[in-house]
Order: structure tokens, then sequence, then C-alpha cells
């Protein structure tokens, strides 16, 4: 253990400024000491006192000079991403966003030590100000507890649900050479825009976060606050860059009678009316739309089997002699919803998010017609 924290420390000398190296071994037992110490808070007013005493001591200790290379990992995924890395441009696009000051860094920094978290790997997000446990947290804290390989997660295609969505997750883990399997339901907020890959990246998150809780029995913070999207990637606010105005150098007369000005009474300024945000086109919807140009937009399957599973669909969900065999109760409920609708209403299902999601439904039910017939 010696000879590895030898080579350590010499890994550390090879890179780190040397008056910064000393004080790295005082964070690192200050840090330490304060996460053993949340862990096991009982909740005594002593115990809020003596973290009190730690926290304060690690805001001493991380100096500018100590936090600036965290700082840089600001808004990238190899450290951590925030709500304010980028903003939406007066011109069009987006452009880098101004980033949280040094201090609110600093106290998540330490907030996210006391929960074992670090601030690589976007194990840790900053949303609001306040800092929360990503995907990747608990991904790694399942990797050091059961070991890469011991433990999965299966989910289901997301089912729209009111203002979100419904995912089923099948979770598989071994310990101490014994399997465990425990199947979730869960309901994961969403809007027309989210996509597949978001409610299962957040599925991702609940699945990690229910098996690290059940395993160390402890409880950690929901992480559905504002809107953290798959990965930790964040929906960018609708903050508008304008290029500052470059400034004159001025001399020292010019600084008095700038002050003379400040003491002149000044008109009430006028204040513009904030204009009105653009909001996202959303998928066109044509007026109408045939069953053909249906089975053109759930493409992907032959198109007599796409057709026999609207005329199913629209047989009010009875046998039919016309296709023998089909059992219509494995018809999945958005197809027996969709499928009957009118001409009108059929130009909502080739919207390219509801035939991907419509589609994804007839392959799994001519799965299981295959397997039935």
């Amino acid at each position: 253990m010696e000879q590895e924290t030898t080579a350590i420390q010499k890994r550390i000398q090879s890179f780190v400024p040397a008056k910064i190296q000393e004080a790295l071994v005082e964070i690192d037992t200050v840090a330490t000491d304060y996460g053993a110490m949340v862990r096991a808070d009982d909740g005594t007013p002593s115990s809020t006192i003596v973290q009190a005493y730690a926290m304060q001591k690690l805001r001493d200790l991380l100096t500018p000079d100590i936090m600036a290379p965290i700082m840089g990992l600001q808004g990238t995924k190899l450290g951590f991403v925030t709500d304010k890395d980028k903003v939406k441009a007066r011109s069009g696009g987006y452009a880098k966003g101004p980033g949280y000051p040094v201090e609110v860094v600093t106290d998540v920094t330490i907030w996210a030590w006391g929960q074992g978290a670090a601030m690589t790997s976007n194990q840790v997000n900053i949303i609001s100000g306040n800092g929360y446990l990503a995907k990747g947290f608990f991904f790694s804290a399942l990797d050091d507890r059961l070991g890469p390989g011991n433990w999965k997660m299966v989910h289901s295609v997301p089912h729209s649900s009111g203002a979100g969505a419904i995912v089923t997750s099948k979770i598989e883990w071994t310990v101490d050479g014994k399997p465990n399997v425990e199947t979730l339901e869960h309901g994961i907020k969403g809007d027309d825009y989210s996509s597949t890959d978001q409610y299962l990246g957040k599925a991702d998150r609940k699945c990690g976060k229910w098996l690290l809780e059940r395993l160390s029995n402890r409880r950690y913070s929901d992480g559905e606050a504002e809107n953290p999207l798959t990965d930790g990637a964040f929906e960018v606010k609708a903050d508008v860059v304008e290029d500052a105005e470059p400034t004159e150098a001025t001399d020292f007369m010019a600084d008095i009678k700038a002050a003379a000005e400040k003491t002149k009474p000044k008109p009430d300024p006028v204040v513009e009316p904030p204009k009105p945000e653009p909001k996202p086109k959303p998928d066109p919807v044509k007026p109408t739309a045939s069953v053909e140009e249906v089975v053109a937009a759930l493409g992907g399957a032959p198109p007599e089997l796409i057709l026999q599973f609207f005329k199913v669909c629209v047989k009010d969900i009875k046998e039919t002699t016309e296709f023998p065999g089909v059992s219509t109760l494995a018809l999945p409920p958005t197809a027996k919803r969709l499928c009957a609708l009118s001409a009108e209403q059929r130009g909502y299902i080739v919207r390219p998010n509801v035939a991907a999601m419509l589609k994804a439904e007839l392959a799994a039910w001519a799965d299981r017609v295959a397997k039935e017939a």
C-alpha cells in the first residue's frame, strides 16, 4: 500500500505545480473525513456543526488556483455539465454560455465529495445553482460495488402517457454468486419533443439509483428537478448573447467628469417589453392521410402485414375470418387507438415522432403474432 501511495505521489509531482501539491494532501484528508461524516450523519447538533466546520475548511482550501482545473471541466462530458453551458444567440443558433462562477462550483464540488461523487466523467450536473447526481455516478458506484459485468438493465420501448412516457425496466445483478432480478415501471416526465433516447437515459438513472439504494441502504435525491436530459445534457436557456461594446481608455480628468455626471439626475429609462421567444416548429401535420400513406410512414415491415395490423384493429377488437389465426388480444394499445382514426386524424399518425413510436409497437406485435402462428 505504501509503494502504491508513493507511485501516486510521483505521478502528481510530474504535472501538478509544486505550490499546489502540499494543499492537495490536506484537501484529500479533509474531504475524506467530511464524506464519512455525511454518510454517517445521525442528525445530532454536534454532527451538523462538525460538518459545517469541515465544509468551511474545504472552502478555505479550495482557492482559485486549486479550483482553476475544475472550472476548466465545466460544460464538458469529461467533467460536468450545467444548464448554463449554452445560450441562444440573437443571430440564431447557440453560443457558449457563461457557466457558473467559481463560488457556486466550489460549493457543488464540496457537496459532491460528501456524496462520494467526482466532478469528472459526468457524475454531477449543476441545475439552477444546485448539484445533482447524474447517471454516471450511479453506474460508477455499481461497478465499484458489484464489478463490471455483474449487473445490467434492459428497458422496454417508451409508451406515451400524459406529459411523459411509461418505461418498464428489468434489472439483473449478482451478489456473492447469487443472481437477482427485479422489474420496475417508471413514469418519466417529457413532452412532444422528447426522444426515445432521452426517456431511456432517464430510465437508466432511475434504475441505477434504485439498485444502489438497495445495495447501500441509503437514499439519494430523485434528480427530476428542472429538466435534466439524457447523459446529463440540458436544454439551453433562452438568454440572448450580445456583442460587448468596446470601451475607450480614459485619463484622470475624464474620470472626474464621469463622476460629476453621475450626480446629475437622470430621466427614468425606457424599458422595452421583452420579445417573445420563438417556439420550435412541431412536426408538420397533413390535413388528411390515407391508409396507404400511413403504411409508407410505417415502412420497415411488409405492406400486407401493416394492412393486416390496421384491419384487425378496426374490427372493434373482434376475431375475423379474413385473417384466421391472428389474436387481436396481442395488439398494442396505441395501435388500437390510432388505427380507428378518421382520414383527417390519420394525418397525425404520419408525423415522424408518432410514426417512429408506432413502428416499434408494430414490430413487437408482429413478433408476438409470429410466435402464436
